[in-house]
Parts: structure tokens; sequence; C-alpha cells
């Protein structure tokens, strides 16, 4: 069996990640809630969260301030469109979360006045699920800070997602648009050292898109940047979004597997206990495979 992971060096401000030895968990924080987010027992509950994810194994820990994973199969609230909102959810977290936790820190946001607050208060990483397509501050504001960057793909807004024509060769289309998000940042100074790619499952794409998508995943590993996939909540991972939350979880490991045999070096999970064992397996493969090729 051929199997690689290529090794990247990510660096994220102050400090360095190794990609490719092991699979990379990071661990994701909803702080959406219909409750007022200044409620403290709801940041108690955020805060104790996030400790937990940590103890379960996550590497990074992402906040994202909507509801992508909040309902399994629906993205309820995906995402807001301003700072203030985002803000106004992320703050109370972020400002205690530092003290409580010792893994990096990413928020997940398309908004550089929501990416220049959380990295003011010690935020390591920004996920821009956008590619850096609909706020053109944003790459100046993570290079300011010399955050680590991943770049997400996706067609568009979500409001226009359901309106989108399929994709007339996916997989080269997706190449050439997260080629072009990486032109991006590195016009606004960005280092490639500090830039994980996202293909970003579903978000405008149709199931048969994303399917091809997962079983050429192989083709963006084995790029020149590391590989971060995301499946948590994602509906095309079964054939129906009525499917029980059993079916989701079995599926979504499933796919983590298939993305990590093709080389993926980041996994982005909700359920940071389970993805840990299949990741764990799968480090055991790679690992015995390493020492088939070269014994001493």
């Amino acid at each position: 069996m051929e199997l690689v992971r290529n090794r990247f060096s990510w660096k994220i401000r102050n400090q360095e990640l190794v990609l490719g030895v092991r699979t990379i968990l990071m661990g994701v924080l909803d702080v959406y809630s219909p409750k007022p987010v200044k409620d403290k027992e709801w940041i108690e509950h955020v805060l104790d969260r996030a400790i937990q994810l940590e103890r379960e194994g996550s590497d990074l820990l992402d906040i994202q301030p909507f509801g992508e994973v909040s309902e399994w199969g629906k993205q309820s609230t995906w995402p807001v469109s301003n700072s203030d909102e985002e803000l106004r959810r992320l703050v109370p977290v972020v400002k205690k979360l530092r003290s409580r936790i010792d893994i990096p820190i990413c928020v997940t946001t398309h908004l550089a006045d929501t990416a220049e607050r959380v990295l003011e208060l010690g935020v390591d990483v920004i996920r821009d699920w956008s590619g850096l397509c609909v706020d053109p501050r944003m790459a100046t504001v993570v290079n300011r800070y010399d955050a680590g960057l991943v770049l997400g793909h996706a067609r568009g807004e979500p409001k226009n997602w359901s309106k989108l024509l399929p994709l007339s060769d996916p997989i080269s289309g997706i190449g050439k648009d997260l080629q072009n998000s990486m032109a991006r940042a590195r016009e606004a100074g960005i280092d490639p050292s500090r830039i994980v790619l996202d293909p970003g499952f579903e978000h405008g794409k149709t199931t048969s898109e994303n399917l091809l998508m997962l079983t050429n995943l192989d083709l963006l590993a084995n790029s020149q940047r590391p590989v971060l996939v995301s499946f948590s909540g994602k509906r095309f991972l079964t054939a129906s979004v009525r499917s029980t939350q059993d079916e989701f979880q079995y599926a979504e490991m499933a796919a983590a597997s298939a993305a990590l045999l093709a080389g993926v070096h980041i996994l982005r999970v909700a359920d940071v206990e389970k993805q840990s064992y299949v990741a764990q397996f799968l480090d055991r493969l790679f690992g015995s495979l390493e020492q088939e090729i070269d014994p001493d």
C-alpha cells in the first residue's frame, strides 16, 4: 500500500506546529447560543467545553460564532454577516479562554474586523472559510499579527449556495480557486509557511461534488501546503438529512479515514474523542509503512 503524508512546519504567531508526523485534531467550539452571551452560566459552560476538548485530545481549538454543528446535518445559523454580532459572541469567551487552555486557538470568520479584535486578544490562527474572497482587508490583518491562516474554499456566500449550478470540473476549479487565495495571501505579505488549505466540504457544492472531492483529496494533500478538512454536521455524509445522529457520526468517521489515507494533515472535528481513535489507528498505519520503507 502506498500512503504518503508530506511533512510541514506550520508557523502560527510565536510557535510552529509540525504537520505530517501524526494527525492534528482541531476541536470545534461552537459559541452560538440563543441565550444572551453575557450570561455567566453560559460562558462557563462554553469554557468547560473548551477544557473538555483539550482533555479529549485537541491539538488546536477552533471557535466559531455560528451554529454549524449545533444540529446534525443542519447549518441553521450559517454564518452571521456583521462583525458586531460575531464579536458579541466571541469576545466574552476569548478573553477568558487563553488562561484556561494551553493549546493554540483559532477563530473561524470571514470578517477582518472580527479577526483583528480576536487577534488582539491572543488568538493564534484565523480560518477564513471564504479564502479571502469576502473581506479584502483580511489578509492584511492576519499578516500584521503573524497569525496562522486557514484558507477555505467556498462558492460565493451562503445565501446563494442553494442557487448555484454544478461545477463543470470540480477538482480543477477548486484547486485553481485555492491557488488564487494563496496568491492573495502572498500579495499581503503572508509567508506560505503560515498557510493551511481547506477545500471546504459543502460550502456551495453538491453531494456528488463533495464525494468527488473526497475521492481526489490526494491531489490537494500532495500539493505544496498542508490540508485541513472538516466533516462535522455535513449533510452530504448521509442519504437523508433525517438520518440519526449515529448515522452522521459513523459516516463522519468513515470520511475522516478516507481523508487521512489521502494524506490530509488536520481534522477539524466536533467529537474529538471518537475521531481521535480513527486518527490514532491511521497514524499507526502510516508509521508502520514508514518503517517498511526505512527499517533503520
